[in-house]
C-alpha cells in the first residue's frame, strides 16, 4: 500500500468519526494555507486560475445537466429550493456589510481628495506670492538717498510694475522712518509716473506736447497738484488739457442681469397667464410677474445663492424692474396657490386678535420650526371663537365658483384646523421647493443628446375680426393652444425654442396631449437626429398629464419612439411658468394682428395660417396644427394598447421613469443627483417605487423572470397595490377575499359590500368625502362613485352637487362602506346628513388611514 492510498484511508476514518469537525479542520487549514494572488509567481497563478476555470466548468455542467432533467420532468410550476436560514442570512449579512464598508470607504476618500485639493490649491497660491517676493526682492535699488531712480530702467521685471507698487518698492528698500517716508513719497511717486508716462509715449511713437505728456496718469494717480507746486504751474492749467476719468458702471447696473433673472425664475415669481396682463416700459410690453415672496427674503436667499456678489440691499430693492409685481399675500389674485392663500386668510385672522407673526406662511413656517409652538402660542389668545375668511368653492346660481366664506370656530376646533394646515402646508412647500430646484439644476446642466420639455395648455382663444355682427360676437369659435418650451444643451446653436400646438379640437385630456407629443417629437428626431433621453415637465392636473394613460405613454416612450423618457410634475398651484408667458404673447400678437386688419382669424385654420406668416416674418416660435382625424387615430392607438391599471398615489407622484414597456418607477419628488440621472438602479436615493401597469394571467400566478428579481436593488421598494388591484382583474375569486388589514384601513368589508346603488365614505387628499356607488369595473377592479359636495360645516351635511361629481376610484381609497342611506334634512330636503354610527365608523377608518400613511 502506497503512502497516498494509506492518508486516504486515514481520511475516510476521520470523516467517518467526526464529519462536520474533520471539514472544519480542513477549512481551517486551506484558509491558513492559502497565498493570496498578488504574493503567487506568474506560472503559479496561471495555474491556480486553470484550476479554477476546470472547477467552475464541471460545476456548470452539472447545473445545465439538472436543468435539463427537471425540463423532461414537466414541472407544472417552477422547483423552490429552501436554503438553510443560517447561510441565508450570513450571505445577506456579509453583502451588507460589504456595501456598507464600500460606502464610507468612498465617502472617506472623496472627502480627503476634496482636502488635498483644498491644500494643494493653497500651496499653490502661496508658492506663486514667494515667486512674486522673489521678483521684487531681485530688484535692488542703488544705496543712498542721491540713488539715481533711472539707472534701475534696466530692470526688466521693475520696469513692468506700476508707478505706486515701484514707489512702495523704493519706500522700503531705503529704510526711512515716518516722517522722512511721507516727504520721500509724494515726489517719488510723482517721479515714477512722469516717466513711466514718458516711456508710455514714447513707446508709442505720440507727439511730445508738454501740456499733454503727463494728462492720463498723473491725473489717474492724483498728482496733478504736487506738479503743479513742482513745476510752479496752476493746477487748473494742468487739469484743463485731460477729461474727467470715465467712471464705471455703477454697482446697481453691473447686477442688474443677474437680479432679474433670479427675479423671473420660476420659484421666486409666478407668470401671469393673461394676455392683458402686461407692464409697458419705453414702448416695450412685457408679462407680468408676481413676485412668491417678500424682497427681504428675495435678498437673502440671492446672497446665499451668489456669495461673491457684494450687492446691498438697497441696491437690490432698485434693481426690481416694473413687471417684476410685489408680493401681496392674502389676495387671490396675486396668491394663486390655495394652501398659501387659505393659510395666509388665517394668519390674517389670528394677527388681528394679537397673534405675532409675519403675514406669509412661508416665513412662519422657517420662524416657527415646530408645529406645536405655533399652536400653543394660537392657545395662550385670550379669545373664545375665531372668525376668518377661506377661499371655497360654492353656488352661485347654477355654478360652483370660488368665493371668499366667513367662518367662525372655537378656538378648540380652530386649532385642530389649523394644526392639519400647517402639516399639509410644509410638506407643500417642501415639495415646492424641491421641484423647482432639481428642474433648475437639470436646465443648468443637460447633458448632450437631451433636452426638456416644458408644457401647458394656454387659455382658448376666442376667435375675433375686426367687424363683426353681433350674433358673431356672441358665438365666437375657440382655438385650443398647447404651448411647449424646449431647452437644449450648453453646447447647442439656440438654448431655447418655442413650439405652439394649435388645434379646433378644445378637449385637453391624455389623447391630446398624446396626439400633441406624437407629432412634436417626429418634428425633433428629425431636427436632432443625436437625441437621446426627453425630460418632460408640466403641472399636475389629472385630465391632462398625471394619470394612467400618461404613465404607459412614459413606459412604452422607448419602445415606440427610440428615446427614453422622464416625466416631472410641479406642485399643485404653483405650475405656472414660461408656458404661461408664452400663450398670453401669442394671443396678445394674433389679437394685435386681427385689430390692425392685418388678417381675421375666425378658425383654428385662420390661427394657423396667421401663425405660418408670422413664422416667415422672422417669429421665434414655431407653430404646428392638428385636427380631430389626428387626435381619433390617437385614442385607437391607445384602445389597441393593454389597458393600464390605476396607480395608486397617483395624486402624490412628482417623478416618472420608464423601467420598460409595462413598468414606471415613481417618486414623491424629482431628483436629478449625478446617481439619479444615470440609473436608477444603482442610485443611493430612497423613494423610488416600481409600478406594473398591466399584467398577464401568467405573472399574476408568479411566473417571473429572473431578470425581474434583480432588476431593483435595495434603496428600491416595489409597490404592492397595484399588483393587487391588476390580479383581480384576472381573477374574481381575489378581490372578494381582500381582507381588512389590505387594503380597507382597518375596517372588514368584502367586494360583495360593494354593490349599485350602495354608499360609500373615500378618502381623496387629507380629507373624506361620502358618495353613491354608480358602476364596478370588475376588469380594472374599479368604482365608479358620485360623490356628493360639502354643505356647511365640513363632515356634517351634504347635497348633491349642481354638476356632477363622478370618478373611478380604486378599493384601496374606500374607508367604509355606509350600513344606512344619508338622512334628507331642511325643510326642502336636499341636504343629506351621515347617521351616527356611520360617521363614527368613517372617522375612525379616517384616523388608521392618516396613521398608515
Amino acid at each position: 500500500m502506497t503512502n497516498a492510498q494509506r492518508q486516504k484511508r486515514w481520511r475516510e476514518k476521520q470523516k467517518a468519526i467526526d464529519k462536520d469537525g474533520y471539514l472544519q479542520k480542513e477549512a481551517k487549514r486551506k484558509r491558513d494555507n492559502y497565498v493570496p494572488s498578488k504574493l503567487l509567481t506568474k506560472n503559479a497563478l496561471k495555474r491556480r486560475r486553470e484550476i479554477q476555470r476546470e472547477k467552475s466548468r464541471r460545476h456548470y455542467l452539472k447545473v445545465r445537466k439538472v436543468r435539463k432533467n427537471d425540463d423532461n420532468q414537466h414541472f407544472a410550476r417552477n422547483l423552490i429550493v429552501q436554503l438553510p436560514a443560517m447561510k441565508r442570512n450570513n450571505l445577506r449579512k456579509t453583502y451588507r456589510r460589504s456595501l456598507r464598508k464600500a460606502y464610507r470607504s468612498n465617502t472617506e476618500l472623496r472627502e480627503k481628495n476634496a482636502d488635498l485639493g483644498r491644500k494643494n490649491k493653497k500651496l499653490q497660491k502661496r508658492l506663486e506670492r514667494l515667486q512674486k517676493k522673489k521678483t521684487v526682492s531681485d530688484v535692488e535699488v542703488t544705496e543712498g538717498e542721491d540713488a539715481d531712480i533711472s539707472s534701475m530702467e534696466s530692470e526688466t521685471s521693475f520696469v513692468e510694475m506700476t508707478p505706486r507698487s515701484r514707489t512702495k518698492i523704493e519706500l522700503r528698500s531705503l529704510n526711512l522712518d515716518k516722517d522722512k517716508e511721507k516727504i520721500v513719497k509724494r515726489r517719488l511717486l510723482l517721479s515714477n509716473t512722469v516717466l513711466h508716462h514718458m516711456k508710455e509715449r514714447v513707446s508709442k511713437k505720440k507727439k511730445r506736447d508738454d501740456c499733454l505728456m503727463w494728462t492720463g496718469l498723473v491725473a489717474k494717480y492724483r498728482c496733478s497738484s504736487t506738479l503743479g507746486k513742482y513745476l510752479g504751474v496752476n493746477r487748473g492749467k494742468v487739469a484743463r488739457h485731460y477729461s474727467a476719468r470715465k467712471k464705471g458702471k455703477l454697482m446697481s447696473e453691473k447686477f442688474r442681469e443677474e437680479v432679474v433673472k433670479f427675479l423671473e425664475r420660476e420659484d421666486n415669481s409666478t407668470t401671469l397667464p393673461g394676455k392683458k396682463d402686461t407692464k409697458t416700459v419705453e414702448g416695450k410690453a412685457t408679462q407680468k410677474h408676481i413676485l412668491s415672496d417678500y424682497m427681504t427674503n428675495l435678498y437673502e436667499k440671492f446672497k446665499l445663492e451668489n456669495p461673491n456678489m457684494k450687492i446691498s440691499r438697497t441696491i437690490f430693492f432698485n434693481i426690481r424692474p416694473p413687471h417684476i409685481v410685489l408680493a401681496n399675500f392674502a389676495s387671490r389674485r396675486t396668491c394663486l396657490c390655495s394652501k398659501h392663500q387659505n393659510l395666509a386668510l388665517k394668519l390674517k385672522a389670528l394677527r388681528a386678535i394679537g397673534f405675532k407673526s409675519s403675514a406669509n406662511p412661508d416665513v412662519l413656517i422657517k420662524e416657527k420650526h415646530s408645529d406645536e409652538d405655533i399652536i400653543s402660542e394660537v392657545e395662550a389668545l385670550n379669545v373664545e371663537e375665531i372668525k376668518f375668511t377661506q377661499w371655497k368653492r360654492v353656488q352661485d346660481g347654477n355654478k360652483l365658483r370660488y368665493k371668499e366664506v366667513e367662518e367662525t370656530l372655537s378656538k378648540e376646533n380652530f386649532n385642530e384646523k389649523f394644526r392639519g394646515d400647517l402639516l399639509e402646508f410644509r410638506s407643500h412647500v417642501f415639495r415646492v421647493k424641491t421641484q423647482y430646484s432639481e428642474l433648475r439644476k437639470l436646465r443648468e446642466n443637460l447633458p448632450e443628446n437631451e433636452i426638456m420639455i416644458w408644457m401647458d395648455f394656454a387659455e382658448n382663444f376666442g376667435c375675433s375680426s375686426v367687424e363683426e355682427v353681433q350674433s358673431a360676437y356672441w358665438n365666437s369659435a375657440m382655438v385650443s393652444l398647447h404651448t411647449m418650451i424646449i431647452y437644449y444643451p450648453e453646447s447647442a446653436v439656440n438654448r431655447v425654442q418655442s413650439f405652439v400646438a394649435i388645434s379646433d379640437v378644445l378637449l385637453h385630456n391624455a389623447t391630446a396631449v398624446y396626439t400633441i407629443l406624437r407629432k412634436l417629437i417626429n418634428n425633433l428626431r428629425t431636427e436632432t437626429p443625436n437625441l437621446k433621453t426627453i425630460h418632460y415637465l408640466s403641472d399636475s392636473p389629472t385630465s391632462q398629464y398625471r394619470n394612467k394613460t400618461i404613465f404607459q405613454f412614459v413606459a412604452m416612450h422607448e419602445q415606440e419612439f427610440g428615446l427614453k423618457a422622464r416625466w416631472s410634475y410641479l406642485e399643485s398651484g404653483h405650475g405656472k411658468g414660461p408656458c404661461d408667458g408664452l400663450g398670453a404673447s401669442v394671443k396678445r400678437a394674433a389679437d394685435n394682428a386681427v385689430k390692425q386688419g392685418k388678417c381675421s382669424i375666425q378658425s383654428a385654420e385662420d390661427f394657423f395660417k396667421w401663425a405660418k406668416s408670422s413664422m416667415e416674418s422672422g417669429s421665434k416660435v414655431k407653430y404646428f396644427a392638428y385636427d380631430e382625424n389626428e387626435c381619433k387615430e390617437s385614442e385607437k392607438i391607445l384602445e389597441e394598447r393593454p389597458k393600464p391599471c390605476p396607480v395608486k398615489g397617483t395624486f402624490k407622484l412628482h417623478y416618472v421613469i420608464e423601467k420598460g414597456p409595462n413598468e414606471i418607477y415613481t417618486r414623491d419628488t424629482t431628483c436629478y443627483c449625478r446617481e439619479c440621472s444615470t440609473e436608477i438602479t444603482t442610485s443611493n436615493c430612497q423613494g423610488y417605487t416600481i409600478h406594473t401597469l398591466s399584467k398577464t394571467q401568467g405573472e399574476v400566478e408568479g411566473n417571473v423572470t429572473e431578470k425581474d428579481k434583480t432588476a431593483v436593488q435595495e434603496p428600491m421598494e416595489t409597490s404592492v397595490e397595484e399588483n393587487n388591484t391588476c390580479a383581480s382583474a384576472n381573477n374574481p375569486t381575489l378581490r372578494d377575499e381582500i381582507t381588512s388589514d389590505e387594503n380597507n384601513n382597518g375596517l372588514a368589508f368584502t367586494r360583495t359590500d360593494l354593490v349599485k346603488g350602495s354608499w360609500v365614505a373615500a378618502v381623496y387628499g387629507a380629507k373624506w368625502y361620502i358618495g353613491q356607488v354608480v358602476d364596478l369595473d370588475d376588469t380594472d377592479g374599479e368604482i365608479h362613485v358620485n360623490f356628493l359636495a360639502e354643505s356647511g360645516k365640513y363632515g356634517y351635511n351634504f347635497k348633491w352637487p349642481t354638476r356632477e361629481d363622478k370618478l373611478w376610484i380604486t378599493i384601496d381609497d374606500i374607508l367604509y362602506c355606509l350600513q344606512n342611506e344619508p338622512k334628507k334634512t331642511g325643510k326642502s330636503g336636499r341636504m343629506l346628513t351621515v347617521d351616527a354610527e356611520d360617521k363614527e365608523g368613517i372617522l375612525q377608518a379616517f384616523e388608521r388611514n392618516k396613521r398608515s400613511r
